[in-house]
């Protein structure tokens, strides 16, 4: 954690928290160390293919116990859970990828070509 003048630098998740007291406390003190809730990531539940499946839904953070029980002890808020979402086409050749939070997308990839070895 880096201070500035007027901010607090949190983490590597490059959130910049303005110095105010009336902003909740959201570290997690474990021994002698204070912890930022995490990032968290839902993936989707299968694997995309062209003809059966080819944009499958992420879990949900309720399907997902370990995850859900993290958020809840570091105080994480439900807005700030990512979903990763990919669609394939052009018969599994290529992939786009794209990230939202708290339903609006975040990032979009490029059609990726997928490789296979």
């Amino acid at each position: 954690m880096r201070r500035s003048r007027n901010y607090t630098y949190v983490g590597k998740r490059n959130q910049v928290e303005q110095n105010n007291p009336s902003l909740p406390e959201r570290r997690t003190t474990l021994g002698h160390m204070q912890l930022t809730p995490p990032c968290i990531y839902l993936f989707p539940r299968s694997v995309p293919t062209v003809r059966n499946n080819p944009a499958p839904e992420p879990h949900t953070l309720e399907q997902i116990g370990f995850l859900a029980a993290i958020h809840k002890c570091f105080g994480g808020y439900d807005d700030e859970i990512h979903k990763a979402r990919f669609l394939v086409a052009n018969n599994d050749v290529v992939r786009t990828t794209s990230f939202e939070r708290n339903s609006v997308v975040q990032h979009t990839s490029r059609a990726t070509p997928i490789r296979r070895k």
